[in-house]
C-alpha cells in the first residue's frame, strides 16, 4: 500500500464541500447527452472514458486514504490516551517518591540523634566504668552503670531498627525512581513518536 501524507484540515473541507451537494454518480458526459453532436469522433470518446476511468481510479485512491486515515485517528487517540495514563501514573509515583523522601530524612536525622545519645552513652559508661576500676566500690555507681548499660542496649536495638527502618526505605526510593525512570523513557518514546 501506498504511503501518502493526508492534511486534516483539507479532508475536512473536502467533506464538507461534497456533503453539501446531493451525491450522485459522476458522469463522464453533461447531461444533456442527446444534443451532442453527431459528429463525435471516435478519439474524443475515448478521452471521456479515459477521464471517467480516471475519475474511478481518483474515488478509490481518495477512499483507501480516507480508511488509512481514519486507522492513524484512531491509533493517534490510543495513543493520546496511553500518554495521559503514563502522565498522570509519573505524577503519583513522583508525589510519592517524595513523600518517602522525606521520610527518609525524618529516619536519618533519627538515627544521627540515636548514634549522637550512643557515643555520649558510651563516653559515660566508660568514666563510670573507670570510676569502678579505680576502686570506687559504691553500690550506687554500680547500678547506675548497669541502669545505663541496659539504656546502651536499648539504644543499639533501636538503632538497629532505624538502620532496618531507613534500608527498607532506601529500597523503596530505588526502586520508585526505577519505576519513574521506565516511565520518563516511555513518556519519550511516546512523544518522539
Amino acid at each position: 500500500m501506498n504511503d501518502y501524507f493526508i492534511n486534516p484540515k483539507l479532508l475536512m473541507e473536502f467533506k464538507e464541500i461534497t456533503s453539501s451537494q446531493p451525491q450522485k454518480e459522476p458522469t463522464p458526459y453533461p447531461e444533456k447527452i442527446k444534443k451532442l453532436p453527431l459528429n463525435l469522433t471516435s478519439i474524443q470518446l475515448s478521452h471521456n472514458a479515459t477521464h471517467k476511468k480516471e475519475i474511478t481510479d481518483l474515488e478509490n485512491k481518495f477512499k483507501a486514504l480516507e480508511k488509512a486515515y481514519q486507522k492513524l485517528f484512531k491509533k493517534h487517540n490510543e495513543v493520546q490516551e496511553d500518554i495521559k495514563f503514563l502522565k498522570s501514573s509519573n505524577d503519583s509515583l513522583s508525589k510519592e517518591l517524595n513523600i518517602l523522601q522525606l521520610t527518609n530524612e525524618k529516619i536519618m536525622a533519627d538515627k544521627l540523634n540515636a548514634e549522637h545519645l550512643l557515643e555520649e552513652n558510651k563516653t559515660y559508661t566508660r568514666k563510670l566504668e573507670s570510676r569502678l576500676v579505680q576502686g570506687a566500690k559504691n553500690q550506687y555507681l554500680i547500678e547506675i552503670n548497669n541502669k545505663l548499660r541496659k539504656e546502651i542496649e536499648e539504644n543499639n536495638s533501636k538503632n538497629e531498627e532505624k538502620v532496618l527502618e531507613t534500608d527498607k526505605l532506601r529500597n523503596e526510593i530505588n526502586k520508585k525512581n526505577g519505576e519513574i525512570k521506565i516511565l520518563h523513557r516511555a513518556l519519550v518514546n511516546f512523544n518522539l513518536n
